[in-house]
Parts: structure tokens; C-alpha cells; sequence
């Protein structure tokens, strides 16, 4: 169940637009792009997807500032005054280039306590790395992302959408996964243009490597040949200590990738939606298990059936608790955000929505608001836009620092929108900030709040905000109306060490990682062989797996010859049911590999036993040869003219019988047998020739 909410809801969260008054007024839409792209998806494919910002601290003074990546201009940067203004500044910071920019993200790539900013290419041949120097006394950034290994050059466009940073081989560096949503084809197995970033820190920290491979997070393989991913994130949904990775796609193409100490293994959803966007995680339940919310379309007309949201048992299973909870329909839904909107203690849902084709004039804000067992859906919250345009990215962010949750939506079509939230004065809350031994943001640390009445609160650290905006983390609790202003806050991080506080609420707290040897972790040195194991420089994914098993069928071999005792490269079950090697007798052996002097007199690679009765087998060189387990007579002669002879062809034999060799009337051939041995021949290296008169077909497969 439910929690249920301590304060009603029509007392609820209530908000009004600020931007304006604030001065953060951004557009997404750069001239560059309005000059050469008209709005139809087939000229502009996924550009139409887009429209985002990310939100950190820039400049080092403790408020949270604001990056708005463009297409085809120059991205904007509004640095926060800590009470819900922005100053906005583009002159002096080295982001005076125009890009078709995709999605972006702020993390400390480099350990230097300062946030470095990536933006990927949409449109754009690269990525693009720029490095803080904050270390220097001044805010401004130089781009490096081709020295660094992420600029991933040599396309001739990207299609990135989402770029999610956080550390799930426990190195405590910061890696990245970069999604693509691509039209451009179809992908040879392990080609898509997805890829996860592996931080090569400490020895050469804020540089990257391709891992993607090497990690198990390859989106294209053998069952899925087109990439169309969107919104990826890291958590441990199944609290071993480790991050497992859940990644929306279009088209039916979500996938739960669950880490093996780092190492990830692929599994499809129970009921994938069919169009999933936006996707984020919490414990909607309260039943201390991170659950998955996916956003998707609503047209049951043409049997798309909108949202998704899967509910965690344990022991890595879900349940899919859409229409139990009420959330299937958001209209043309992109993003979404898991966040206590009303401060009553328990995870409402934030959704933007709009799409040109659909309706050109809407694009509500949709609220799910948690309420004793059930969401109850608004789709015009109080204050929130009902139809402005196409919604993408949104956050819950307290921009004010007043304690509630405000709302930032950015458009498509328009500018980014911020809506302050009038919550009524009275509910308690707190704001857990926690720094991990490397000075970073604490990616991946679960946050647990235990107020006086004994109930507990979780929030997991890492991605925030829904489809193309996000956030550096920050943990936002809720209490109601608790009198009690004192909670107990836990902390695990990632390795597994722990601190505990007890601290005031209507305040941020900052807790710190003890500084001792991790628990757990980190990830084992990455091993080409686990996914190249035949070293062939291919993914074992995309190799042929005629048994379905999840084992390329190369990597079975290699472990197993005999698995293929022919040689052939195929495994012989393989072979043997799909008609390509012969088991005549339904031994589920290949009948070459059963072959033997006793088994094939004749040595045509046939089994003696599946032919006819009437087979004849003629000698053509000396020596005694088992035929059936019996050791025939040596035959006194087995010249070629001989053996071609009428009159040298001997008689079938009784089964279990010796050969009797009858000798040439002429006497031409009586003495070749000794010439042959006395030239060194071996009479047992005989080549025989078999003759019968028909074949007996092997039994139906």
C-alpha cells in the first residue's frame, strides 16, 4: 500500500510563474536551427525531441545555477543569487560556441571539487567536454573533449538525447553514459551509437574510455537491431551494493541491466511500454524498494497505452502497478519527476507532455499526486501550464531555498518556464547534501530519514529531473505536519560505509563519508575476454546463439570442444536440428564423430549401421579390417582391376560374420597382396569402396 498523505490535498502545492521576474528567460531554439530545419518530423527526425537544461553549483558559492544547451546556438548560463533570482552570463566563460546540442550534464570529472560540463551532439559530429577552472579564482571553462577521450568523433551527426553520470564500478570516479535516439538505419549487432564512458581515474582521472562492450551496456545486439533510447538511470534496485542501470527506449526497446559487480547483464521488462521516454525511480510504495516510472503515449486508438510504472517486490522482481496506481495516461508524455511536491512525507509524479502532431496548442504539466493507496491525477495543477507547447525536460528544484519543491519545464517551441511553489507556510522538510571521500556529490548513496513517529524515508542519489533536464544530486524530504523537528538521518554510500546523524529539520544537512577502506568494490579490471571471448574483436552478443541459451555459441566451443566435435564451428545439437549434420541413428551425436574402422568400412563418413542389408563392401588393399566389431579374413588379393572385376565382388555377409574373399579364376591377381606389403604399404591403411543397394534414410528430426 500507499503511504497515505498527512495533509490533504486540497491544501496542496499551488505555483505561479516566476521566470520572467527571476530573469531566467531562455529559449531552446537557436537561428542556426530556425533557418535550415522546418518543424516536421521528417526533415528533423529527433531534433524534435529536445529541449533541456541542467542545474548545479558553478561557481562554487553553494546555490545551484543553470546551463541551457542549445540547437544550433550558444549555450546559456543563469548563476543563481540563492533566493530565486539569476544573473544571466555568457561573456568570459568559454562557451561561446554554437552547437546542435542534445542533452548535457554537470559532474566533477577531474576529482577537483569543481563541476565540468558536457554537452552532447545532436546534430553535432562530437561531444563536447569543458572543464572547469574554478581552481584558477575565476568561473570560466575550456572544451577538451577530444584529448579526453568522450568527443567520440568520426559520425557524421549524433542523435544524443540523455547524458547520465555516476559510478557503477565503485572506483569513485565519475563515468558517463551518453543515449542516442537514431533514424538513421539499421545498426550492424553491437554498432549502436550508445556508449558508456568509463572515467580512467586515478591513474589518468577525468579521461575516458569506451566501455561500453566491456561493460554489457551495448543496446544493439542480435534482438534488437535499431537504437532508440532515451532516458537512462543508475540505481541498485536490488540493494546488493552495486548499480544496476535502467534505460527507456522507443518502440518497445526498454531494458533492466543488472550489475554483476560491475559488469551488466540485459533483461527485457515484463510489459514494456511501447513508446517510453522520460524515466525515473523512487520509492513510491514506501516499502524501502526503488520502483521505476516510465513515461510513454496515450493513443488507445492506435494501441498505444501510455505510461508505465513497475513496482519492486525484491529478489530482482517487479510487478507492473500502472492502472492499480492510476498513472497510465499522460497524453504525449516526455519527462518525469519522483518528488514530494506537497512536503506530506510520501513520492508524488511530475509529467511534461506535448507533441506537435498530436496537438499542436497543448502540452500539460501533469501531476500524480500520492494519496493513501492510490495517485490521483491533475492535469492542471494550480498555477502550472495547461497549454503552452511541447513540454520536454522537467525538474522539481527548490530554486528559492524556502524548503518546497519548484518546477522548471523547458519547450520545445518556446522558453524554459519556472514556476515557484505557494505551498502554504508550515510543512517541515529537509535537504540531505552529502560529499563522498573524493569530494564529489555522493552518486549512488541511499539516504534514509527515520522521523520521531518511526517512519522511514529513502531517496537514492544520482539522476534527477525527467527526459532532457537534470540535476546534480540532492536528497528532498518531506514530513507534514510533524511537530517534532528532530529526524535521524542515515547514509550508505557507495562501497558500503555508512555515517549516521541526528539532526534539525527545516534545513540542509551535509553529511560526509567516513574516510575508511570501502566495503565493497571496486569493480574487477575490465577483461576483454568476457565480451569478446574468441578474441575476434565482436561482440559475443552479436555472435550466433543457434541454442537461444544467452552464450554466444563461439564462447560454449571455446569452453566445451566437444560441444562441436566436427569441427565445424556450429554446435552439434545445433547441426543435428536444423538438418545441417547427419545422427542417422538419433544417438544426438554427429554421425561423424561416431565414425570409426568398426563403424564405417567403407569410410564414406556414413555409418554402417543406418545402411541396408544388402551393402557390399569391396577390398581394394590388404590387411585385416574390423568390420562391425568382427575381424575379417585377409583377402589374398585387391588390385583396382580386380576389385572392379564381376567375378571378385563377394557376397553380402551374414551380420556378425568375417568376409570371405574369393580369389581371381585367372590367378592375376594372386600374389599383389604380398608385393603391396613387401613395398612398406600398410594393408590396415586400406581404401575401401562401398557399395550397396540403397541408402537407408536417418529418422525424422
Amino acid at each position: 500500500m500507499l503511504l497515505a498523505a498527512s495533509v490533504p490535498c486540497a491544501a496542496g502545492a499551488q505555483f505561479r510563474e516566476v521566470g520572467e521576474e527571476s530573469g531566467f528567460i531562455a529559449y531552446h531554439l537557436g537561428g542556426a536551427y530556425q533557418g535550415t530545419c522546418a518543424l516536421s518530423i521528417d526533415l528533423c527526425g529527433s531534433y524534435l525531441f529536445l529541449g533541456g537544461f541542467v542545474v548545479g553549483d558553478l561557481d562554487g558559492d553553494g546555490d545551484r545555477d543553470i546551463v541551457a544547451p542549445r540547437l544550433g546556438a550558444t549555450p546559456l548560463v543563469f548563476l543563481s543569487d540563492g533566493t530565486g533570482g539569476y544573473a544571466r552570463r555568457t561573456i568570459g566563460l568559454g562557451l561561446d560556441r554554437e552547437i546542435f546540442a542534445g542533452g548535457a550534464a554537470l559532474f566533477d570529472v577531474d576529482r577537483d571539487g569543481d563541476l565540468d560540463l558536457l554537452i552532447t551532439g545532436h546534430g553535432d559530429a562530437q561531444h563536447f567536454l569543458y572543464i572547469n577552472e574554478l581552481e584558477t579564482g575565476r568561473l570560466r571553462f575550456h572544451e577538451d573533449g577530444v584529448a579526453r577521450g568522450i568527443a567520440e568523433q568520426g559520425i557524421e551527426a549524433h542523435a544524443a538525447v540523455v547524458a547520465t553520470p555516476s559510478d557503477p564500478d565503485l572506483d569513485g570516479d565519475l563515468d558517463i553514459y551518453v543515449g542516442e535516439w537514431s533514424r538513421r538505419g539499421v545498426f550492424e549487432c553491437g554498432a549502436g551509437r550508445g556508449r558508456f564512458f568509463r572515467n580512467l581515474g586515478p591513474e589518468r582521472v577525468g579521461h575516458f574510455e569506451d566501455a561500453t562492450s566491456a561493460v554489457g551496456l551495448d543496446v544493439a545486439d542480435r534482438s534488437q537491431s535499431e537504437e532508440h533510447s532515451f532516458e537512462g538511470v543508475f540505481a541498485d534496485f536490488d540493494d546488493d551494493g552495486w548499480l544496476d542501470f535502467w534505460l527507456s527506449g522507443d518502440f518497445g526497446t526498454s531494458s533492466l541491466y543488472w550489475s554483476e559487480q560491475g559488469r551488466f547483464s540485459r533483461l527485457r521488462p515484463p510489459s514494456p511500454g511501447m513508446n517510453d521516454m522520460g524515466a525515473t525511480v523512487a520509492d513510491f510504495d514506501g516499502d524501502g524498494r526503488l520502483d521505476i516510472f516510465t513515461v510513454g503515449i496515450f493513443a488507445p486508438l492506435e494501441s498505444i497505452d501510455g505510461n508505465r510504472l513497475y513496482l519492486n517486490t525484491g529478489a530482482r522482481v517487479f510487478r507492473d502497478a500502472t492502472d492499480e496506481l492510476g498513472v497510465r495516461r499522460a497524453e504525449w508524455g516526455w519527462g518525469a519527476e519522483a518528488a514530494d511536491m506537497d512536503l506530506d512525507g510520501d513520492i508524488d509524479l511530475l509529467v511534461s507532455s506535448g507533441f506537435f502532431s498530436a496537438d499542436p496548442g497543448a502540452g500539460p504539466v501533469f501531476l500524480f499526486e500520492n494519496e493513501g493507496g492510490s495517485m490521483t491525477t491533475d492535469a492542471y495543477p494550480d498555477g502550472l501550464p495547461g497549454s503552452v507547447g511541447q513540454g520536454r525536460g522537467i525538474l522539481a528544484e527548490d530554486v528559492d531555498n524556502d524548503g518546497d519543491l519548484d518546477v522548471m519545464v523547458s519547450y520545445f517551441d518556446d522558453r524554459i518556464r519556472l514556476f515557484r511553489n505557494e505551498l502554504p507556510i508550515g510543512r517541515n522538510w529537509m535537504r540531505v547534501r552529502v560529499r563522498d571521500r573524493h569530494g564529489g556529490d555522493g552518486h549512488g548513496a541511499r539516504v534514509t530519514v527515520i522521523d520521531s513517529s518511526g517512519r522511514s524515508q529513502i531517496r537514492e542519489l544520482g539522476h534527477q529531473g525527467g527526459h532532457t533536464a537534470s540535476a546534480t544530486p540532492l536528497a528532498h524530504f518531506g514530513f507534514g505536519s510533524l511537530e517534532d523537528n528532530t529526524v535521524e538521518v542515515r547514509v550508505r554510500f557507495l562501497g558500503g560505509l555508512e555515517a549516521t546523524v541526528t539532526a534539525a529539520t527545516r534545513q540542509e544537512v551535509l553529511i560526509e563519508e567516513p574516510n575508511a577502506p570501502p566495503v565493497i568494490g571496486p569493480a574487477a579490471p575490465l577483461d576483454a575476454s568476457v565480451w569478446d571471448c574468441d578474441g575476434n574483436g565482436r561482440l559475443d552478443a552479436c555472435g550466433a546463439d543457434c541454442d537461444e541459451d544467452g552464450i554466444a555459441d563461439a564462447c560454449e566451443i571455446l569452453a566445451a570442444p566437444a560441444l562441436d566435435c566436427d569441427g565445424d564451428g556450429l554446435l552439434d545439437s545445433c547441426g543435428i536440428a536444423l538438418g545441417l549434420a547427419m545422427d542417422c541413428d538419433a544417438s544426438g551425436v554427429v554421425d561423424t564423430c561416431e565414425l570409426s574402422p568398426t563403424r564405417d568400412c567403407d569410410g564414406d563418413g556414413r555409418l554402417d549401421s543406418c545402411q541396408a542389408a544388402s551393402v557390399v563392401c569391396t577390398r581394394l588393399d590388404m590387411g585385416p579390417m574390423p568390420v562391425d566389431g568382427a575381424t575379417p579374413e585377409v583377402p589374398r588379393s585387391g588390385s583396382p582391376h580386380c576389385a572392379a572385376s564381376p567375378t571378385h565382388r563377394p557376397p553380402p555377409p551374414t551380420h556378425g560374420q568375417p568376409w570371405h574373399w574369393p580369389t581371381s579364376s585367372s590367378g592375376e591377381c594372386a600374389d599383389e597382396g604380398a608385393a603391396q606389403q613387401a613395398e612398406g604399404r600398410n594393408p590396415r591403411e586400406a581404401f575401401l569402396r562401398f557399395e550397396a543397394d540403397r541408402l537407408v534414410p536417418p529418422p525424422p528430426l
